[in-house]
């Protein structure tokens, strides 16, 4: 996604994320919680981040370039969409992360 496309949803439209968060009990190391639906606002936008603000009252600042794409989803009304993210979110406490997803079918090497 491009920063102008983020400007177009900046507090007007509310998402959720592919891949659903991960929810953990307490923190990033804590005992993994059953899946919930967890909404985020598009919030405002700076210097190559963009602002996501939950229901479940975090705050995840995002580098637009985790942000693979938007859909609108007009089943959930109007003013919805998802973002299809290169990370994973976890939500634990009061701590909120991402993690890059790397596919399984790459080598990694030390150089």
């Amino acid at each position: 996604m491009t920063e102008q496309q983020i400007d177009e949803l900046v507090w007007k439209q509310d998402v959720r994320i592919v891949p659903a968060p991960r929810l953990y009990k307490g923190g990033r190391n804590g005992s993994p919680l059953p899946s919930r639906d967890v909404v985020f606002r598009v919030g405002q936008r700076e210097a190559g981040f963009v602002y996501l603000h939950s229901t479940t009252h975090h705050c995840l600042k995002l580098r637009i370039d985790e942000i693979g794409r938007h859909k609108s989803d007009p089943t959930a009304g109007e003013g919805y969409g998802r973002f299809f993210l290169r990370s994973q979110v976890g939500i634990g406490g009061d701590h909120i992360w991402s993690d890059p997803i790397v596919p399984q079918n790459t080598q990694r090497f030390i150089v």
